[in-house]
């Protein structure tokens, strides 16, 4: 098998609150937004029945790398996974400033679930933080060494 990646769903409760704040965060535009229903998608998701309302965000640098789905159909009213929760864990970014970035994202309504970290080898300033409706995600800092 030749793969590469494609892009990174998160399912999202509020559709337009996580597009203002994907676009405001990581500079990401909606590229597409469209509805899906049938069986086609009820197929691919295992769902019966399912009604999705889609947003593909993304840039010039970064074509169609988020897609944000809500779930009409079949709304999660799961609480928050913990970091260390099985299967998808969080998605990376990298910024050029990880302390104006960290700012960014406090401003934006994320939550850090620290401030940024040095790793041990000196070589990238990390944080994970939540989303407002609580996925977790990654930026990373890269640094010379």
């Amino acid at each position: 098998m030749n793969a590469r990646f494609g892009h990174a769903g998160i399912v999202v409760r509020d559709l337009d609150s996580q597009i203002e704040f994907y676009t405001r965060i990581f500079g990401l535009e909606v590229e597409t937004r469209f509805s899906r229903e049938g069986s086609f998608i009820d197929n691919v998701t295992g769902l019966e029945r399912a009604s999705l309302d889609i947003a593909i965000l993304g840039n010039e640098d970064r074509p169609s790398t988020i897609e944000l789905l809500k779930y009409i159909s079949h709304p999660d009213h799961s609480p928050a996974r913990a970091a260390n929760g099985a299967y998808c864990s969080h998605v990376m970014f990298v910024v050029d400033d990880i302390e104006v970035a960290w700012q960014e994202v406090i401003d934006a309504g994320g939550q850090p679930f620290s401030e940024p970290q040095l790793a041990p080898a000196g070589d990238k300033s990390v944080f994970y933080f939540r989303d407002p409706e609580g996925a977790i995600l990654e930026l990373v800092a890269y640094h010379d060494v």
